[in-house]
Formats: C-alpha cells, structure tokens, sequence
C-alpha cells in the first residue's frame, strides 16, 4: 500500500498542501481533481521527494519514503511522469526507455520487447528522436518508459494534455490495463473529467491544499459530481 499521512508540504512563497491523507493499494486509481493553483503537482512532488515535506509521512509497502532522495524514492519503485512528460528529447524512443530500466536495479522490469507489445509506438519509432514525436505518441513513451523501471505505483500529472480528444479513450483503456495486470497502483492528477470517469476507481478532491471531497467509482461516474469542482 502506498500511504500519504498528514502531508503540509510548500514553497519559499508560502505553504501548499495542509495536511493531506491517502492511501493506495495496488490494482487501483486514484483520480486527484481540483482547479488550477490546488496542490495536484505539489502533492505528488511531495510524494516523489522533488518537494520535501515540512511535516507528515509518505510509506511504500511499510518503508518509510518521507526523507529519500528522489533517486531512492524512484529505485524503491514508485515511477513519475510529470506534467509535460520530461521525455529526454534529444534522445531516441529506446534511450529514453533504456535510462529508466538502469534505474530499476533489484526490481523485475519489463523487457524492451514487453513494452513494445503494450505500446505499439515504441517499435514502430524507437529510433525516433523524442522530440520529434506527437502529444499523444509522447504520452505513450512517456508512459513506457515509466514502467521500464518496474514500478509498484505510479504518479500521473496531467496525463491528457496535449493529446487529441479522440485519444481521451485509449489512454483510459490503457490506464487500466496497466493496473489490472501490472499490479500497479496509479494516482491520477487530471482534469479531463472523461479520462477520470473511465479510469478510476475512486477520486478525491482538493482545494487550497486540502482534501475537501472523497467519491467512490459511481459517484466519480456520475454526471456532476466531478465538474462542480473544476467550475470556476
């Protein structure tokens, strides 16, 4: 289980999250809603050790992750993909891939070939430069090389930017199927209200830094709930 206890993290302009609780088991997502300026970023940041708690702790499978670097954070297997990606663009498909398998260390990664199978785009373009590639053909890599790394959970940011709107279902379609059969538990920070009604399995929402609604599969499904918090 991947837990999140009284987490108050921040910036030098001020305090961020206060004091947020979660708990993920693997196999499940967890959609993470709320307007722009929230905490979204902040709370995974927070989780990957890029912004250092001022209080509270993170756990993984009982080990403790609040004080690691993010090197360790990420070797102990929780992956990243953060919004925009972070694809290394002047590298190739299978290099930005290959980096993350080194990373993976004592864990069971996939091979490159598993990956292919799941991701069409990594074979058809693995000498492909990065950065020469789609929105949608990007989140794909980025996606795959997230799991190179053989990763317990995995953190999304805003998976659905920049991708066309017809691709909103394959990328739902997608989601799941790397948690169900990966094993894998996925917090999903997104805004495409269609994406979280397809995807997850329960969602929460903050506002100010601070966990103000909690819905389970149904009500996330139910035409509303979600939109009266992203209204403006």
């Amino acid at each position: 289980m991947l837990k999140v206890e009284g987490i108050h993290a921040g910036y030098e302009s001020g305090q961020v999250l206060q004091g947020v609780d979660l708990a993920l088991e693997k196999g499940e997502i967890l959609g993470v809603v709320g307007r722009n300026g929230m905490g979204k970023s902040t709370l995974l940041k927070s989780v990957m050790g890029l912004v250092r708690p001022s209080s509270g702790r993170v756990q993984m499978n009982d080990k403790e992750l609040t004080h690691l670097s993010t090197a360790q954070i990420a070797r102990a297997g929780l992956g990243y993909v953060p919004q925009g990606r972070g694809l290394f663009a002047d590298l190739t498909v299978r290099e930005n891939i290959r980096l993350a398998q080194l990373g993976a260390r004592d864990r069971a990664a996939p091979d490159f070939d598993a990956l292919l199978s799941r991701f069409s785009i990594v074979g058809e373009r693995a000498d492909s430069l990065a950065g020469t590639l789609s929105g949608g053909q990007q989140q794909q890599v980025a996606l795959a090389r997230a799991l190179a790394g053989g990763p317990h959970y995995l953190l999304l940011d805003e998976p659905s930017e920049g991708i066309q709107p017809s691709l909103i279902l394959a990328l739902a379609e997608s989601l799941l199927s790397i948690a169900a059969e990966g094993r894998i538990g996925i917090i999903l920070v997104e805004q495409n209200v269609e994406l979280l009604r397809r995807a997850v399995t329960s969602s929460l929402v903050l506002e100010k830094g601070r966990i103000v609604a909690r819905y389970g599969r149904e009500e996330t499904r139910h035409p509303g709930t979600l939109e009266k918090h992203l209204a403006l």
